[in-house]
């Protein structure tokens, strides 16, 4: 959805003014706990889940404006790096250039030293990164000098691992004959540009900014962790806690024999991410179920 800042904050006022006044007019406390058996009401108040499941997604949506790249890249700092001493240190001599298959090897050293050995001139990452690495590949004959970037990063509090098309060889540097450090400096400065579109390919389809508090309106949105039981197939929650948190253990089948379950959401408050891991929980066990179904040919 490409909206750029004005018109999501239109949208936002717009989703919030409808859905706290459909919500009001019911003056129903067992609505907004979710426990309302009144069928006259179901309707009003799937429009106003609805209405706020929106405005929450459009919240995290980045402006179309922010351009917050994954690697921040400065040539001239990198350039400094490799000739001071790190070109010597990863090997990085004439022989470095796409007509001999070298460039993803190389590519390999100097992403590993990039990632674990501070500091980093001229590479600078946002912070939820964890790694960033170059896997290369080869045909029937060998090595073919290409590879695949990845890069794992902390995602909505989930790990997430981002993969680039297949980069052949002679994509990393400009010309055939470029070596050296002038070929280190080239491939480095692809390796960030081609990460930097799939990062914001993901913010995009994600709809929303890792590592940052979004916000809906002037409200902070956070993680919380959400426990609860099975119970007639439904998720009832028994907790939340503010953060994410691994959570284990707790199995009584004889009280719960259809288990527990404890999931991680985003939310303003902790009534919030109740509903919000609700809604979450029974999409999983409604995709579970359709799954069982049709393996057994249903």
């Amino acid at each position: 959805m490409p909206i750029d800042t004005a018109d999501r904050e239109d949208l936002l006022d717009a989703l919030r003014v409808a859905a706290h006044a459909a919500a009001d007019n019911l003056g129903c406390g067992a609505c907004e706990s979710g426990n309302c058996a009144d069928p006259d009401h179901a309707e009003r108040m799937r429009r106003v889940r609805a209405w706020r499941t929106l405005a929450a997604d459009i919240g995290r949506l980045p402006a179309t404006g922010d351009t917050e790249p994954l690697i921040s890249f400065d040539a001239a700092a990198c350039r400094a790096w490799l000739q001071a001493w790190a070109a010597q240190d990863a090997g990085i001599d004439d022989g470095f250039n796409s007509g001999n298959y070298t460039i993803a090897a190389g590519v390999e050293d100097l992403l590993l030293r990039l990632n674990n050995e501070p500091p980093r001139p001229g590479w600078c990452t946002v912070a939820h990164v964890q790694d960033i690495q170059i896997w290369r590949t080869a045909d029937s004959d060998g090595a073919d000098g290409g590879g695949i970037l990845t890069v794992h990063l902390s995602y909505m509090g989930q790990r997430v691992s981002l993969a680039s098309l297949h980069q052949g060889y002679d994509e990393f540097t400009d010309d055939s004959a470029t070596c050296g450090i002038d070929a280190a400096v080239q491939a480095l400065a692809h390796v960030a540009e081609t990460l930097n579109r799939e990062y914001a390919t993901l913010r995009r389809a994600g709809g929303c900014l890792p590592g940052d508090a979004s916000t809906a309106g002037d409200e902070a949105r956070e993680a919380y962790t959400v426990i609860g039981v099975w119970i007639d197939d439904d998720p009832v929650p028994v907790g939340v806690v503010a953060g994410e948190h691994t959570v284990s253990g707790g199995e009584d089948f004889e009280r719960f024999p259809q288990g527990v379950w404890a999931t991680m959401v985003i939310a303003v408050h902790d009534l919030e991410a109740e509903r919000h891991a609700i809604d979450q929980m029974r999409a999983d066990n409604n995709r579970c179920n359709d799954e069982q179904a049709y393996a057994a040919g249903d």
